[in-house]
């Protein structure tokens, strides 16, 4: 999963993410990695973004992709995170 994240660039159609990386874990109207504390940075930088719809993905035990799209489905951001989170 790792290698197809890294293959999705600023610009890419959601169904080619979804085609990608499967459905999403998580769908919300705000950036959604589980963990804030000590990714603060990440969340800085999704609020400027023009993303307006966020999916989240895990990968194994404590890897978690979150994918913005702005209003036409393209890809405007992309974060992960590899802190264990307990109880998501």
């Amino acid at each position: 999963m790792q290698a197809k994240y890294d293959s999705i660039r600023i610009g890419t159609p959601k169904a080619d993410v979804i085609a990608a990386l499967g459905q999403p874990k998580r769908i919300e109207v705000k950036f959604c990695l589980p963990q804030q504390l000590g990714f603060e940075r990440l969340f800085e930088d999704a609020e400027r973004s023009a993303s307006i719809e966020y999916y989240l993905w895990r990968n194994g035990i404590n890897w978690y992709y979150c994918i913005g799209f702005d209003r036409s489905g393209t890809v405007t951001i992309k974060r992960k995170e590899s802190r264990k989170v307990q109880g998501f």
